[in-house]
């Protein structure tokens, strides 16, 4: 995805903007400086005191940055962790990519990015960066009067990504999640593997090694057995709320792998809007057309107790209840009951792995599963993987 480029100028390190100077008087004649007169053995003090010493000289360096946006979000200082580019090794190596790649636009390669550094870019991910970095430096050249590099963009975009990734700050994985995760990238092939936001890197579930499988499907299994235990008269007024039912499916969830929900704020797997969950709905249509007395049984503490002492007002729930329901399968309860778990926070379910790639989300919107080393990323990929060839839920 390509967005503009911009340029900003930032406050150098260490010289923070105070507040403006005071305004100076200028309605007035301009004031004379005092005067020294030196006189034989007599040392006097100047008027104006002593003499500061000289300012010491500003940098005219103006310190530009190249920046990925948001690759992780930081929940203890509630922001988003942005990753930098060394502008020394990124320059350098697109320099050196174009002498090697692109032979005829070498001589007009350090003016044209010369001119290309002096602004700041920043993109969501790797690939908008190399976008952004790209048309900054075929701009550069059209300038020049070269505009058929527009041609060869393709092959300065491989050598800009390269060097954006070559350039990037270190990874923030330590030494065992390195190792486990370029397993899987090596799994994958290099050519396989997304950089992009929104956008993960599909690995076959009998393409992981054998115990990290064995943990998946393990969660795997736990949602099913969960989905299992729903139908549709499971669903009665007394479940018919997503708080109570996120509170009975989530209880029994963490007996196993799963530990809360993954809010997706850094934006590398897809985004889904969270749903409106349709218990409310459901009991609302029930009590919307229950009589009188089937009602006041209905907002007793415990509805079910009552309605099943009362033969006539068990006989009219059943029917409103069946005609509340009748739209909706066993799958789409089972469905209901999981969904009820991401209550009001996002569509990601959150399972804790014990291996260096730790974390599994479940995205129980569009039934998909992702692993990943902790959210953290490393060459600029995208950090999840979209697992593949698991049953359908």
């Amino acid at each position: 995805m390509s967005r503009p480029t911009h340029a900003t100028i930032r406050q150098p390190k260490g010289r923070p903007v105070g507040p403006p100077a005071e305004p100076v008087d200028l309605s007035g004649p301009p004031a004379v400086p005092a005067r020294v007169v030196a006189v034989p053995g007599l040392v006097r003090p100047s008027p104006a005191g002593p003499v500061p010493a000289p300012a010491a000289p500003v940098s005219s360096v103006i310190r530009r940055t190249v920046t990925v946006r948001n690759i992780d979000f930081n929940p203890d200082l509630n922001r988003p962790t942005d990753a930098t580019v060394e502008l020394g090794s990124l320059w350098s190596g697109i320099r050196d990519g174009i002498l090697e790649k692109l032979p005829a636009y070498q001589n007009q390669a350090r003016n044209v990015l010369d001119q290309v550094q002096q602004g700041d870019y920043e993109a969501q991910d790797v690939d908008a960066l190399t976008v952004v970095l790209t048309n900054a430096i075929v701009s550069g050249y059209v300038t020049k009067g070269l505009a058929g590099i527009r041609g060869s963009q393709p092959v300065l975009e491989s050598v800009v990504r390269r060097s954006v990734v070559a350039a990037l700050t270190p990874t923030q994985m330590d030494k065992g999640e390195r190792t486990a995760f370029d397993a899987l990238v090596t799994n994958v092939g290099e050519a396989g593997m997304s950089r992009a936001k929104g956008r993960p890197t599909p690995i076959s579930v009998d393409s992981l090694p054998s115990f990290l499988a064995t943990e998946v499907e393990a969660c795997h299994e736990e949602i099913a057995q969960e989905r299992a235990r729903w139908r549709r008269e499971s669903l009665t007024m007394d479940n018919l709320n997503e708080q109570i039912l996120c509170a009975d499916v989530g209880a029994r969830l963490r007996n196993g792998h799963y530990q809360g929900n993954h809010t997706n704020r850094a934006g590398w797997l897809p985004v889904v809007p969270l749903p409106v969950h349709p218990a409310a709905g459901i009991r609302q249509s029930i009590l919307a057309k229950a009589s009188p007395t089937l009602l006041a049984a209905l907002n007793q503490p415990n509805p079910m107790v009552a309605i099943r002492n009362n033969r006539l007002d068990r006989v009219e729930y059943e029917k409103l209840h069946a005609q509340a329901l009748a739209g909706y399968s066993d799958r789409q309860v089972a469905d209901m009951a999981i969904a009820a778990v991401g209550f009001g926070v996002s569509v990601y379910l959150e399972f804790h792995l014990s291996h260096q790639i730790s974390r599994l989300m479940y995205d129980f919107v569009n039934r998909q599963f992702y692993l990943t080393a902790h959210y953290k990323w490393k060459d600029g990929y995208n950090p999840f993987f979209l697992v593949t060839g698991l049953p359908q839920l």
